[in-house]
């Protein structure tokens, strides 16, 4: 495998790490906002 290869696959997976975090977080932060206030 090329260096270049292994680069650009080291990206692309920083990336989708990246993205699921985001989706992840947006979807908690969505369902926090959707909850009725319990107080």
């Amino acid at each position: 495998m090329k260096l270049t290869d292994k680069i650009l696959l080291r990206k692309r997976a920083i990336i989708e790490t990246v993205n699921d975090q985001l989706k992840t977080f947006l979807k908690l932060n969505r369902h926090a906002t959707e909850m009725p206030e319990i107080f």
